[in-house]
């Protein structure tokens, strides 16, 4: 076992490297490539049994590699069914969330599903994949707020809605 006075805030403190680093995009490696080198460095700490320093480094990379490839995995999830370019299209969704703030109000949609829109339906073979949760932006001003004002939390939705890509 890594001794008390070395091992957890030095373990924490990799895993929070590995992190930082994947949110850096570096290394650029998939979470699949990390679950690899993740399982390469859990064989190193058994094997390396009667040596301590190489079983302390083994068990630090082992917190990087994990904590990279977490949010590795979570990063090539969401890049997988982003939205490239702004589209308008037909969607159903479960309102997660409502909140008016201001001059703006944002709406949270889940478990979005396109549909097909009226005259589409012969050229339209499978639904594309959209992110699992969907954030939209509006004006309390705007027309559409009076549909709006009537959703709570778990109401499903059937909208025309423009999708697009995250800026920031």
């Amino acid at each position: 076992m890594i001794g008390l006075r070395f091992g957890l805030p030095a373990l924490v403190f990799a895993h929070a490297l590995g992190i930082l680093a994947a949110d850096f995009g570096w290394p650029t490696v998939a979470g699949r490539a990390c679950q690899g080198l993740a399982l390469a460095c859990a064989i190193l700490v058994g094997v390396l049994r009667g040596h301590p320093a190489a079983r302390k480094g083994a068990a630090l990379l082992l917190a990087f590699v994990a904590g990279a490839g977490s949010l590795a995995a979570r990063l090539d999830s969401s890049a997988r069914f982003a939205p490239r370019e702004t589209r308008e299209l037909s969607l159903e969704a479960r309102v997660c969330g409502l909140e008016r703030n201001g001059a703006r109000g944002f709406v949270e949609l889940c478990s979005a599903m396109e549909v097909p829109s009226p005259g589409d339906e012969a050229v339209w073979r499978e639904p594309p994949r959209l992110p699992a949760r969907l954030l939209g932006q509006f004006r309390p001003m705007a027309p559409e707020v009076a549909v709006l004002d009537g959703l709570m939390r778990g109401d499903w939705l059937r909208a025309r809605v423009r999708v697009g890509p995250l800026g920031g």
